[in-house]
């Protein structure tokens, strides 16, 4: 329906830098979805530190790591250009730089040099032009260099680098080696346009030129970190390629794909692939859009935060692995990570959880593979450490999963882990092969920060074993799961249903289902007894996030299960449980964890009695209160009648926590969900509040340091945070607000999960922010619609599948024109508008005798 300017509307959410920056990582991101940089620069250098998403030091079978933080992945090399060798800065307070989202360009403009750079979206490629007008031009010197010492032992790993260097080209390779794993990566850097020459440190650190081919072994002097390749200085342009790859086959000529890579990028020319990849880029952008517009300029601001993020998703999730959650694919600070190489998923989860309304699903496919891809490991997982069937996913884990562990290991693990014997009877054998294992990982977490002292361990960071953060932490798998369902909603992709996520959704089921510790009591309902709820509360009794889960899974599962036409007697045992599962702990629940507040009405508490270990958190937690993510509690589910009305419970839950609504001053945490919250709930001003002042966030509950050591954790001058520490900045908190910006425009949500979704439109958001937007919903369908002033002016569904499409009305009160397809007409009226629907078929619908002007679906910013 709209006629979409793209180009002005997404460049609304450019990066522009006056400037300078101080620090590297508030550097412009690029990236292709396996290869990415932060870009940032010295008075006299364009830097990059290259990383990739399929880089791992090490795996769940390491014995070497196991100390907090210590294990790395990603990181494969750095480059540094030099254009000025004379002394004098050639980027200083007068640099402009921009990254142009739209394209997917990056530019920096400096004293007579000018460097434009992309990353090629076909193949893992820098390509960077750099344009000196100078006077007297300089040479431009490439440091390709090693990220630690070219042989670093760390017990029983390896991490070895070497050099392969010739007359116009320079490559890095590293390979980490340690038991059964195996990864490798090289960085090839090739120069055209200029004549150039090779050269490599000596061990005296003086420069050796090198005119034919040459290796340099790894014997670890500091000298031989670095090569170079040599320019001639000259007016015009010059082309830089930096190629990568990774392989986890040792027999892998990495070195042969990176020069094909070059050689094919070479041979089309900066400009050629600049044309690819705005070709890509603009086909990426057109697929949907959002577009607001407000006197206060709030609207445009949140607006172009959420065109970034999607620019960011594209940039690092579209390879064999999803990005690490802290740093990204755009660490700058070398191997070390704050919190390590392990995914977890409650803050990985946040990239990801509101992403499908996008219409992107290709940008969800790399976590879907890793998961996927553990599937057996975590199978095995589930039987071993808990005695269970099906499928355990932790909340952290390693790229690889988890480790097959010895029987006699995983026998007493199963017997300590579900409490069946005391912690103090754990045999020597157990524990000293324990603390060969790093203590981020969700089976070995309660190490913690231990030491050895006056004979005993001290275990520290909230363990007080076998409990800890993430040891008992089981929503993850069944988030995961729902996630894989949600794809199947918005896609209605039968065969991936039944390969993909069905398999998936199954095992998640069968290991709560089979779970020693999750059984009927003597009310005849199913309760589940000493697991955590999120990480702060340990050991506890009916922790709600596992009973939301499974109110959440289940069912849809079940569904899936008839769809396919498999396991009926597995219908039959799910639903079972569904329909015998205890009742959500609140407030009014005698047994509650909560006993700061009993008072009326009663609102969802985290647990019930009794608890090991942890802190109780009255009110509504916006991180582990997920109801919204299993979409249990929505304006479609208000009207149900039931027990245990579970959007009544959240609406009450929320305002206990705010019953006068956000504060204005509100500090919304990076991980916070009550933006999510607050939209699913249609509670307009507060959702306002909170998307705004998550994105002004400066996180004072989370006081972490950044790399340099300065405090502080506002946004980064590139829109990123650097809530997690050392070398972990992220995109949590766009992730989020996109989450709650979509829910705010366009719910398409059931009264229970696996039910026929309604779409409701606008459910929450502001009259004063003008909004238009093309979105998928559930069932495959895709939405546009527009409204100004607060009055909505129409809807238009795309019906890419056919299939039932229920809308609810957006004039309540008014007769509305529907027309199918462009031809047939009919007036309709009430709260709820059905229909039957084709394949291809389109329906336009506005308020009768209100049709919308031409003029009014233009989109020009």
């Amino acid at each position: 329906m709209f006629q979409v300017d793209y180009k002005a509307l997404i460049s609304r959410g450019d990066l522009h830098y006056s400037g300078t920056v101080e620090k590297s990582h508030d550097g412009i991101p690029v990236g292709n979805g396996t290869m990415g940089s932060l870009v940032w620069t010295s008075p006299r250098s364009v830097k990059f530190q290259i990383n990739r998403v399929d880089v791992y030091a090490s795996s769940c079978r390491s014995r070497s790591f196991n100390k907090r933080n210590q294990d790395y992945a990603y990181a494969c090399g750095y480059v540094d250009i030099d254009v000025g060798s004379d002394g004098s800065a050639v980027f200083d307070a007068e640099t402009s730089q921009h990254l142009g989202i739209y394209d997917g360009l990056a530019t920096i403009k400096g004293k007579g040099v000018t460097a434009r750079l992309l990353a090629w979206h076909k193949h893992d490629l820098f390509a960077v032009e750099i344009e000196d007008s100078r006077d007297e031009p300089l040479p431009i010197t490439v440091r390709l260099k090693s990220m630690r010492h070219m042989e670093v032992r760390t017990k029983h790993h390896v991490a070895l680098s070497s050099f392969e260097i010739e007359n116009k080209s320079v490559s890095l390779t590293q390979q980490f080696s340690e038991a059964d794993h195996f990864c490798g990566s090289t960085v090839s850097v090739g120069t055209f346009g200029r004549s150039s020459q090779s050269a490599y440190n000596d061990e005296t650190g003086g420069e050796v030129p090198v005119t034919s081919s040459a290796h340099i072994p790894g014997v670890g002097q500091q000298s031989e970190t670095e090569a170079r390749l040599v320019t001639a200085g000259a007016k015009g342009k010059a082309l830089i390629l930096i190629a990568s790859a990774a392989s986890f086959e040792k027999d892998t000529n990495l070195a042969k794909k990176t020069s094909w890579t070059i050689e094919q990028a070479s041979d089309l020319g900066f400009d050629g692939l600049l044309d690819a990849n705005t070709f890509w880029w603009h086909e990426f952008w057109e697929r949907s859009f959002v577009y607001f517009q407000s006197q206060s300029g709030e609207a445009e601001y949140v607006e172009s935060h959420y065109s970034y993020y999607l620019y960011i998703m594209a940039c690092s999730s579209r390879g064999r692995y999803a990005p690490n959650y802290g740093g990204m694919i755009f660490s700058t600070h070398g191997d070390f990570r704050a919190w390590g190489a392990q995914q977890w998923w409650t803050n990985l989860s946040l990239y990801y959880h509101g992403l499908l309304p996008a219409n992107r699903f290709e940008l969800l496919d790399p976590l879907f593979r890793h998961y996927s891809s553990i599937k057996e490991a975590c199978g095995k997982a589930a039987e071993q450490q808990w005695g269970s069937e099906g499928i355990y996913f932790p909340e952290t884990v390693w790229f690889d999963g988890l480790e097959p562990l010895p029987d006699d290991i995983a026998e007493e693990m199963r017997d300590l882990y579900l409490c069946k014997k005391p912690w103090d009877s754990a045999s020597d054998r157990f524990t000293d092969y324990a603390f060969t294992k790093h203590p981020h990982s969700s089976r070995w977490n309660w190490i913690g920060h231990g030491k050895w002292t006056d004979g005993h361990w001290c275990y520290g960071y909230n363990a007080v074993p076998p409990f800890s953060p993430v040891n008992h932490f089981f929503a993850s798998g069944a988030e995961i799961a729902y996630l894989y369902w949600k794809r199947y909603e918005y896609s209605q992709d039968r065969q991936w249903l039944a390969e993909n996520a069905y398999p998936i959704m199954k095992g998640v089921c069968e290991f709560f289902r089979n779970f020693p510790n999750f059984k009927k009591s003597d009310d005849g309902k199913y309760h589940v007894y000493n697991v955590n709820q999120g990480e702060h509360l340990r050991g506890a009794t009916d922790p709600l996030d596992v009973l939301l889960a499974i109110r959440g899974l289940f069912p849809v599962t079940i569904k899936a299960a008839f769809i396919l036409q498999v396991d009926e007697e597995l219908r039959d045992r799910w639903s079972e449980v569904v329909a015998n599962l205890c009742e959500l702990p609140t407030s009014a629940d005698p047994e509650s964890a909560e006993t700061s507040d009993h008072s009326a009405p009663a609102h969802l508490t985290d647990a019930r009695n009794p608890v090991v270990d942890g802190r109780i958190r009255p009110g509504p937690d916006p991180i582990n209160t997920r109801y919204y993510d299993y979409d249990l509690a929505s304006l479609e589910s208000a009207a149900t009648d039931n027990s245990q009305n579970l959007y009544t419970l959240a609406r009450d839950t929320y305002h206990h926590g705010f019953p006068d609504g956000l504060p204005d001053d509100y500090a919304v945490r990076v991980m916070s969900g009550i933006a999510v919250m607050a939209a699913r709930l249609g509670q307009t001003s507060d959702f306002r509040r909170a998307v705004l002042n998550q994105l002004r966030v400066t996180d004072p509950a989370w006081d972490f340091c950044d790399y340099d050591g300065a405090g502080g954790q506002g946004a980064l001058a590139n829109r990123l945070t650097n809530r997690e520490g050392a070398n972990a900045i992220g995109a949590q908190r766009l992730g989020n607000c996109a989450y709650a910006i979509h829910e705010a425009l366009c719910q398409s949500l059931a009264a229970d999960p696996g039910e026929t979704p309604v779409i409701r439109l606008f459910p929450a958001w502001p009259d004063d922010w003008d909004a238009s937007f093309e979105l998928a919903c559930r069932g495959g369908f895709i939405v546009e619609s527009s409204r100004r002033g607060g009055r909505v002016l129409f809807v238009s569904v795309k019906c890419q599948h056919g299939g039932e499409c229920r809308l609810r009305n957006p004039w309540p009160n008014d007769e509305v024109m529907v027309r199918r397809n462009g031809t047939d007409a009919a007036l309709v009226e009430g709260e709820l508008i059905p229909f039957r629907t084709e394949p291809g078929d389109e329906l336009y619908l506005y308020e009768n005798g209100a049709e919308p002007a031409k003029e009014e679906l233009v989109i020009r910013p």
